[in-house]
C-alpha cells in the first residue's frame, strides 16, 4: 500500500473508532448486524434474469450505520463497497479521523456524537459541526462544543447557543455551523 493509502486509511479508521468508541462495542456488533441483514434480505431478492443496477442494495445517504460500516469496511475490504456513497463519505472521515485523538479532548464532544449516533437518519448535521472543530484543530485552535441552550445571554435569556467556542491565544470567537441542505 502506497503512503498516501496508508494514511487515508488511518484516518478513515480513526473515524471510524471515534464513532465506535463512543457508541460501544456491544451496541455497535448489533447494529451492524441489522445493517447487513438488510443487504442480504435485498441480494436475497435478485433475479439474474433482470437488469442488476436496481437491484443492488443502495445505503441511504444519510445513515450514521453505513457511515461507520463503510469506514470499517473500506481499505480492507474493497469489494464491499458502494463507491458513489463512500466517495461522499471518506473525505469526512478522513478530516474528522485526522485529528480524532484531538477532537476526544475538546469538551462536550460526546453530547455531539451521543446526538449524531441517537439520530441514525440525520447525522449530516453533527457531522459537519465535527468536520467545522477538525478543521479548527488541524490548524491550531482550542475548540469547546457548547451544549444547547446553555448560554444566558446578556439580556438575562437562555436562547439556542451557537455550536462552538473557538480560542487561538486571546482570539475567542462563536461558531455556529450551517450547512446547505
Amino acid at each position: 500500500m502506497d503512503i498516501v493509502r496508508h494514511v487515508e486509511r488511518i484516518r478513515t479508521k480513526a473515524f471510524y473508532y471515534l464513532l465506535v468508541d463512543r457508541l460501544g462495542t456491544e451496541a455497535w456488533v448489533a447494529r451492524k448486524a441489522a445493517y447487513l441483514k438488510r443487504i442480504r434480505e435485498k441480494e436475497s431478492m435478485f433475479n439474474i434474469n433482470e437488469p442488476i443496477e436496481p437491484q443492488l442494495f443502495s445505503p441511504a445517504e444519510d445513515d450514521i450505520d453505513w457511515y461507520i460500516l463503510a469506514s470499517y469496511l473500506s481499505y480492507d475490504f474493497p469489494y464491499s463497497d458502494s463507491a458513489y456513497s463512500s466517495s461522499r463519505i471518506y473525505p469526512y472521515a478522513m478530516a474528522i479521523g485526522a485529528v480524532a485523538d484531538q477532537l476526544r479532548k475538546v469538551p462536550y464532544i460526546n453530547d455531539v456524537l451521543d446526538k449524531m449516533l441517537a439520530n441514525n437518519s440525520k447525522p449530516e448535521t453533527q457531522l459537519f459541526e465535527l468536520l467545522t472543530a477538525s478543521f479548527y484543530l488541524k490548524n491550531g485552535y482550542e475548540v469547546a462544543f457548547i451544549p444547547e441552550n446553555s448560554i444566558v445571554w446578556p439580556d438575562g435569556k437562555t436562547k439556542k447557543s451557537p455550536d462552538m467556542l473557538v480560542k487561538l491565544g486571546d482570539l475567542e470567537f462563536y461558531v455556529e455551523c450551517k450547512r446547505a441542505g
